[in-house]
């Protein structure tokens, strides 16, 4: 029963049947609940169905399969097992022209093409919530906006005053970051010139020693 949801072609218009509810299924919450969906015939030969849905295993529906009268109505029922229903669920009515009232064989269903059926589409809704009704459940409250001008006003420069704050605020952060920066490269120049110094200092001491020892009596090794 499981089937992928990609929408049917929009130039094709679904005019076999009618679905009653046309659009989703209200289920309460927890198992056996129970509801039904009309089949009706608009036309003046036969139509064969077939229900599927996307959750097998949290429904039970009888029938699934069947043959509609030309002008007649077919109630389905759909049943939720233990797992209950859930908003993510869906249903799938497949209709298809037909010659006789007898049920269309499995194997025949498992060929049919896109181009024979005509397919229509139930949401699932529990408790109320979800279906064709979850956009509507989600709402953002808008924030009124008092109509004295005055006051009106006042809310407008007061928002100005926040942003050029916040503004100068920015500049100031900025300015710091370069000041900071700025002084950081300066402590590595100094490090740098630092070092050269000492290193500068200590070869000249090596160099006066080097010449002031001999005069001392003090024997020099030679590195090899």
């Amino acid at each position: 029963f499981l089937f992928t949801t990609t929408p049917p072609a929009m130039s094709r218009k679904l005019n076999l049947v009618r679905l009653d509810p046309p659009k989703q299924l209200d289920f309460g919450s927890g198992d056996q609940q129970v509801q039904s969906v009309t089949i009706t015939n608009v036309t003046d030969g036969y139509i064969a169905f077939k229900v599927k849905t996307t959750a097998p295993s949290s429904y039970i529906v009888r029938p699934s399969t069947g043959v509609v009268n030309a002008k007649g109505s077919v109630s389905v029922q759909i049943q939720t097992t233990s797992k209950g229903a859930d908003t993510n669920d869906r249903f799938l009515v497949q209709t298809l022209p037909h010659t006789s009232a007898e049920l269309v064989t499995k194997e025949r269903w498992a060929t049919v093409t896109k181009e024979e059926t005509q397919e229509l589409r139930l949401s699932v809704c529990v408790d109320g919530i979800g279906g064709e009704s979850r956009s509507s459940k989600v709402s953002v409250p808008e924030k009124s906006l008092p109509s004295d001008p005055k006051e009106l006003k006042r809310l407008y420069d007061e928002s100005v005053s926040q942003a050029l704050a916040m503004e100068q605020t920015k500049k100031t952060l900025h300015q710091k970051h370069t000041e900071m920066k700025a002084s950081l490269e300066g402590g590595r120049g100094d490090g740098g010139a630092f070092s050269t110094l000492h290193l500068a200092a200590a070869f000249l001491a090596g160099a006066v020693l080097m010449q002031v020892l001999p005069f001392l009596g003090i024997e020099v090794p030679l590195l090899v």
